[in-house]
């Protein structure tokens, strides 16, 4: 029986990458720092905005934290700018949203901030659709590490354990996320289209959410599915 369902929010409920990334290159730009894509995903991608500002200065002679603090705030406030301006949902997480939410507890468990997560939710009104939001402020340290799933595992029991033999899955975009749920015991389905060296370390491979349910995410999860290729 599937009993909760996690979600990473940017990547896997939310469209906003190349947000994410135009607001860190930008923010960059204003230190003389140019930033190419190749750079940011593979040091950038994934993470906060400080995580990531800290990642793309790495090396950087002068650089410390309130330099990186003062990126991040830049960042953000670019992130914010465009999300405002409206939001585009994964397609066919609306539908699953909607499909789960009868039958399974749904959490959030993120590397972007709660600010950006609470807003996204309500301008796609779906913040009632979630019991637990765990953002990049709430647990330390960051993915790959447990913790952020830990912490969500320890918010949602404060309300109700998982029945006993009950299935928990993550469903997740990146490596960091897939390695900080396993680390924390659950299951874990890659979404969308996720490069093979990533997609291989999660228990299954989900390249779209359209059509799926919960017996999908069950069985995929659980191993009584084929990986959707």
């Amino acid at each position: 029986m599937l009993d909760t369902v996690l979600f990473e929010f940017d990547g896997v409920v939310v469209d906003a990458g190349d947000a994410r990334e135009d607001a860190l290159c930008s923010a960059l730009l204003t230190e003389g720092v140019v930033l190419s894509a190749q750079t940011y995903r593979e040091l950038c991608a994934g993470h906060a905005f400080d995580d990531a500002a800290r990642a793309a200065l790495g090396g950087r002679e002068g650089t410390d934290e309130p330099l990186i603090a003062v990126i991040a705030a830049r960042a953000e406030r670019a992130y914010r700018a465009y999300i405002g301006k409206g939001v585009t949902l994964v397609d066919g997480v609306r539908d699953l949203i909607d499909r789960l939410l009868p039958v399974t507890r749904l959490g959030i468990v993120s590397r972007s901030s709660r600010q950006e997560i609470a807003l996204v939710l309500s301008l796609a009104r779906v913040e009632h659709a979630f019991a637990c939001v765990i953002g990049a402020e709430d647990a330390f340290p960051p993915k790959p590490s447990p913790a952020p799933y830990t912490a969500a595992l320890a918010r949602l029991a404060k309300r109700r354990p998982p029945s006993p033999g009950a299935t928990i899955v993550a469903l997740e975009d990146s490596w960091q996320g897939i390695r900080s749920a396993r680390a924390a015991g659950i299951r874990t389905i890659a979404v969308g289209n996720t490069p093979a060296h990533v997609a291989i370390e999660a228990d299954a491979l989900l390249l779209t959410l359209d059509g799926a349910t919960a017996e999908t995410l069950h069985a995929l999860a659980t191993g009584g599915g084929e990986r959707i290729p």
